[in-house]
């Protein structure tokens, strides 16, 4: 356990491996971990890693809403325009 709080869990996670996968490459090389403290193990590193990249996730996740509220923006200012070519008077 001492050389999966060391780093292990931890670099597993961050090159993309899943919790699943980690759990189970820690639990096929060792007999001697129990199933419940490697989940725990590995719960609170990815919690740690989520709270890490909240702020890059939340700043992409508004950067992404603003982008398609734009877009959405345009395209009524770009139907307005065209029904005024028309002749379609909007209040």
């Amino acid at each position: 356990m001492r050389d999966l709080r060391g780093g292990i869990v931890e670099a597993a996670l961050r090159k993309g491996f899943g919790k699943k996968e980690v759990l189970d490459g820690i639990l096929s090389n060792s007999d001697l971990v129990p199933r419940w403290d490697a989940e725990v193990l590995i719960s609170g590193v990815a919690a740690k890693l989520d709270k890490e990249t909240e702020p890059a996730r939340e700043a992409a996740e508004k950067a992404a809403s603003d982008a398609r509220r734009a877009a959405i923006a345009k395209q009524i200012a770009d139907a307005k325009e065209a029904l005024k070519e028309y002749g379609v008077d909007l209040l």
